[in-house]
């Protein structure tokens, strides 16, 4: 009595142990996974990268003032307020020669800039002399700048004054004088360029051309504002990209901003670092992924009327949650969709490998195969680019239910078993009762006769595997053809009919009536 009593807790002692390994397993990929960026650097590559991630160069528009004299100004102690009025042309130019610096394994994107821009600044009013005041300023962000030039009309001006902050030059203007006005530099900037353009002040004429050199796939965030033209070509084995923005009497409030490649072949870090976020929806979608695509094969075996034990399910399921730390974690080594198709070899040809031991190849063909598809590749598809998620999730609904009415659909109901029609009797004759009627000893041999033979049930009915086929014996559990559960298969004497009945042995067929307990 012991003995059977432990054999039957093994089974539910197992299914409980695999599923807490299941939970731990999901758990932990989160845990890790939130914890994944913050463990990867060390703190020299931390200090390094923060150090580098505010280095991009953001040069802004310059100001230009006016202040205006007047006879009315003529004698007043106030000084007049000055008036912002900003450039009428604006040409610039900005040469970015692009190289990757590498500290211990991180990688950032530097450049050197050489910019040059050219204004013209004219006096507006036609009758009176103005005050200019031109204030340049330099991108905050750069801690060295070199070769720096502030010319007007070709020469530097008196009075022009330089720091860190920017330049500054004041100047009188006669009625409509134009002055043209040339800054040049030169600094070392990381990961993007971008120029502010005045957003209270009307464009006349905005001429902007930024020459890129020694990358590809150059990003435009879609927040800047768009170039005009573009084009890419190659010099002595170097990409160029020329970005132009050519704009007349515009106003806008977005600014230019140009986002440099990073390495091609990143280090693991940094590769986690950028795919973090990522990362992290993809851990917490594999538990309902996986819990999802339990239920679905839990609901095709019950659709085949087949009995699958709890262990096999469970340990169907972690077969398929390892899929999503092997391709999480590969995706740090190799590009995603190398990554994908590497994870979707492994985790798939174990989860099938494993239903074809312990089911059968037939439901991998119908029911796994597709499955896998739904889970492994549109959904998982639709979580890297959120912007398909929606269509993913239409298709998926679709193959699924696609899959289900299909195979509902194969369960047609039985017809019921025709009635003959009983054929009402003729009237008979008391001559013709009397020939007919049996004797005392006629009725009586018949009942002798079946004492005799003891009630039976319907042995002679055979059994057959569900699986293939193979003719059993009643006693045997699996079938010794195929070693599967044999199942209760039984088939009827008179029709033919095989079935393999729900519960206890029935008395009669379902075809055809026909007793199948003979007395």
């Amino acid at each position: 009595m012991s003995l059977l009593s432990a054999k039957s807790l093994r089974p539910g002692c197992l299914s409980i142990v695999l599923i807490l390994i299941l939970l731990g397993m999901m758990v932990g990929l989160i845990g890790l996974t939130v914890q994944l960026p913050s463990r990867v650097y060390t703190t020299e590559q931390q200090a390094w990268l923060s150090y580098n991630s505010t280095r991009q160069v953001n040069q802004i528009a310059p100001e230009v003032n006016y202040r205006l004299f007047s006879a009315d100004a003529i004698g007043l102690t106030a000084v007049p307020k000055p008036i912002s009025f900003g450039a009428r042309e604006s040409h610039i130019t900005a040469d970015i020669d692009v190289r990757y610096k590498d500290h211990e394994g991180a990688t950032v994107t530097a450049y050197d800039l050489r910019f040059a821009a050219t204004y013209l600044v004219v006096n507006p009013d036609a009758q009176h002399a103005i005050t200019l005041e031109m204030i340049f300023p330099f991108p905050q962000t750069a801690a060295v700048l070199s070769e720096v030039t502030f010319t007007v009309d070709g020469t530097e001006p008196p009075g022009v004054t330089y720091s860190m902050q920017g330049i500054n030059w004041k100047a009188a203007l006669d009625p409509g004088q134009e002055r043209k006005v040339e800054v040049r530099y030169r600094a070392e900037g990381v990961g993007s360029f971008g120029y502010g353009v005045p957003s209270s002040q009307r464009m006349s004429d905005f001429d902007l051309r930024v020459t890129i050199r020694g990358a590809q796939k150059i990003n435009i965030p879609e927040s800047a504002l768009e170039p005009t033209a573009r084009q890419d070509a190659a010099q002595n084995a170097t990409h160029e990209t020329v970005l132009s923005w050519r704009y007349l009497n515009t106003i806008t409030n977005r600014n230019v901003q140009v986002e440099l490649p990073a390495l091609p072949r990143l280090a693991y870090a940094q590769r986690v670092d950028r795919l973090g976020q990522f990362f992290l929806q993809l851990a917490l979608a594999a538990p309902l992924l996986t819990a999802l695509f339990l239920l679905f094969w839990l609901a095709a075996m019950r659709l085949e009327s087949l009995q699958v034990a709890r262990e096999h399910t469970v340990l169907l399921g972690i077969g398929f949650f390892l899929f999503y730390p092997l391709f999480i974690f590969s995706a740090g080594f190799m590009d995603l969709p190398l990554a994908f198709v590497v994870s979707l070899i492994v985790a798939g040809a174990l989860v099938v490998g494993y239903v074809v031991r312990a089911i059968g190849s037939q439901m991998v063909t119908i029911y796994l195969v597709p499955l896998l598809i739904v889970f492994y590749c549109l959904l998982t598809r639709g979580l890297t680019a959120p912007r398909y998620l929606g269509m993913m999730l239409v298709i998926s609904a679709v193959v699924l239910a696609s899959l289900f009415m299909w195979r509902v659909s194969r369960h047609k109901p039985q017809a019921a078993a025709s009635i003959a029609p009983v054929e009402e009797a003729e009237p008979k004759t008391v001559a013709e009762e009397k020939q007919v009627a049996p004797t005392a000893k006629e009725i009586a041999a018949p009942v002798e006769e079946a004492e005799q033979t003891p009630p039976h049930h319907a042995e002679d009915t055979e059994r057959y595997c569900a699986h293939c086929g193979q003719r059993i014996e009643s006693s045997f559990q699996f079938c010794p053809r195929c070693g599967k559960d044999a199942q209760v298969t039984r088939q009827c004497t008179r029709c033919g009919l095989e079935y393999i009945p729900a519960g206890e042995m029935p008395s009669f067929c379902p075809a055809c009536g026909n007793s199948l307990v003979v007395e």
